[in-house]
């Protein structure tokens, strides 16, 4: 058995490497491929058919119906795009992720060398290119160009939530981008991370064989241009400007960024963590959401308690915003008039009191600071500078009092956070590392109004969700709120489709009366959100 085993595997290793070598070749030259958008188009328009003025899926014979990421690649297959070891069909639930997942997909289209264009115009989409749809954290939902309209408005075919020849190509997302199906060289990346001097630029391009050719000045860069080796610091805010060259593709777009020194990181969601401890966060109860809540340590999670939001100002300066309760990390500065006896019995050692100062022979003022969240109001106290000391590691030190965020040499957990006169590095650096708020939505829904007794109905919509799904509910409830059938699945994964619910519902089994729909979804990060509640009757 043993011997049997050793051979099975050498006979599997043999044929992943034979496959990778043949599907390689072809992969090389996938811009290249003979690409037809109308043989792309007229499979796109296959899956549908036209019944009572509306189009409804038609599953292909072919392949069976996917959600919107298999769909597309069936279409691109059928337009002639070559497969290779990442890229196949071998059968549903067979496929690779890159086949049948969206962000994926993006993934693999661009590493490919395809060109993409962000936040396109009508004029830069074309026939039988490949829309994506940003959903949060990810590209999470694409579809098919399949033609323009008499004005010139792109016409798409999305198959999961049935659009045919659907001429509101952008379907409400902010974010969009188009993966055009010609042949250039992809754009170059620009890249920057902060350092103790300034920011450090790396440049870089899916397109394999490309050389990148840069500038700092702000001028278009040509091929006469300093040519991109290795990362490069900037020490003062600067414009770059970058393009890629390939010897089989045209030259890319030329990439722009604004580089700005002084703004050490940019603005969106952050986890603070001790810079000596990223098992421990910075972070308020979980259950506190007033104003004065003091600051604590605590165990790592990905709750929105320990959840920040950075947002510029100028000179390096920003606001901190908890996302669980809206309010801002605030130095708070209280005096209180005490006798010089009893000023004298405190400890001035203690690193939240500065020093009393005398008033008169009979009274003295104690200043006593503290770090809590408050209402934003603007001022400085509110304001705190970022420092950069070392990769990823910063100090977030107060522009009213000059104090550093500060906490005890033991890490423990439930300790509060006090401002500090002193920069001490072992308890005054932290690592801020990027995180994204919980968005769980519900897009083209469509729920029944009125069922006949003892007929099944579908239930149409889609859940995107920027963190992976961890379970999905449907629940009916009757009028009196009792639950009358339900269904879930666990997903774990970014995008749902109700439909795959719709048939362990039990409809049949509902009586005459007036029910509503509860759709509920919770994702990996412990939020449950209500994303429907619609009420329908059961008629006879």
């Amino acid at each position: 058995m043993k011997l049997f085993s050793i051979n099975r595997n050498l006979f599997k290793l043999l044929f992943l490497m034979t496959g990778i070598l043949f599907f390689s070749a072809s992969a090389e030259a996938k811009p290249g491929d003979d690409y037809s958008a109308e043989k792309a188009i007229a499979y796109a328009d296959s899956c549908f058919t036209l019944q009572n003025g509306k189009y409804i899926p038609n599953p292909s014979k072919k392949y069976g119906r996917e959600l919107c990421a298999g769909y597309v690649s069936q279409c691109l297959r059928e337009g002639g795009m070559s497969e290779d070891a990442s890229w196949y069909w071998k059968g549903i639930g067979k496929t690779p992720d890159a086949w049948r997942l969206s962000n994926t997909l993006y993934n693999y289209l661009k590493n490919c060398g395809y060109e993409i264009i962000d936040s396109p115009n009508e004029s830069e989409i074309n026939e039988g290119d490949v829309i994506f749809y940003y959903t949060g954290s990810s590209w999470g939902h694409c579809a098919i160009c399949v033609g323009k309209n008499s004005e010139g408005t792109p016409l798409i075919n999305a198959y999961n939530n049935p659009h045919c020849h659907y001429s509101n190509w952008r379907l409400y997302y902010n974010k969009v981008c188009v993966v055009s199906m010609g042949s250039r060289t992809q754009s170059p990346e620009i890249e920057e991370s902060a350092l103790e001097n300034g920011k450090e630029i790396t440049l870089s391009c899916a397109t394999s064989d490309s050389t990148i050719y840069y500038t700092t000045n702000g001028k278009n860069p040509t091929k006469k241009s300093t040519v991109y080796k290795k990362p490069f610091t900037l020490k003062k805010s600067s414009e770059v400007r970058a393009f890629a060259s390939s010897k089989s593709k045209s030259n890319s777009k030329i990439t722009s960024s604004y580089i700005n020194t002084e703004q050490v990181l940019p603005n969106g969601d952050y986890v603070i963590l001790p810079s000596s401890d990223h098992s421990k966060a910075l972070g308020i109860s979980a259950s506190s959401k007033k104003e004065n809540a003091e600051i604590k340590l605590a165990k790592k999670t990905e709750h929105y308690n320990q959840k920040i939001s950075l947002s510029y100002i100028k000179n390096g300066l920003y606001t901190v915003t908890f996302l669980h309760s809206g309010l801002v990390l605030t130095e708070d500065i209280q005096t209180t008039d005490k006798n010089n006896e009893e000023a004298a019995d405190g400890d001035s050692s203690d690193a939240k009191v500065v020093p009393v100062k005398k008033i008169s022979n009979a009274k003295v003022t104690q200043v006593t600071y503290s770090i809590c969240q408050k209402k934003a109001t603007g001022k400085k106290n509110q304001q705190w500078k970022l420092t950069c000391t070392g990769k990823n590691r910063f100090t977030l030190q107060n522009a009213d009092t000059s104090h550093f965020l500060s906490l005890d040499k033991t890490l423990s957990t439930g300790e509060k956070v006090y401002p500090a006169e002193q920069n001490i590095k072992q308890v005054q650096e932290f690592t801020l590392t990027p995180t994204l708020k919980s968005q769980i939505k519900l897009i083209e829904e469509k729920f029944p109004e009125k069922i006949t007794l003892g007929s099944p109905f579908v239930i149409y919509g889609n859940l995107v969700s920027n963190y992976n799904l961890t379970s999905v509910t449907i629940t009916i409830k009757d009028n009196a709120k009792k639950t009358a059938a339900s269904a879930s699945g666990t997903p774990d994964a970014q995008e749902y489709d109700l439909l795959a619910l719709s048939p362990k519902i039990k409809f049949g089994k509902l009586s005459v009366g007036t029910y509503s729909f509860i759709v509920k979804a919770k994702d990996e990060t412990g939020q449950t959100t209500t994303l429907a509640n619609k009420s329908f009757k059961v008629c006879k």
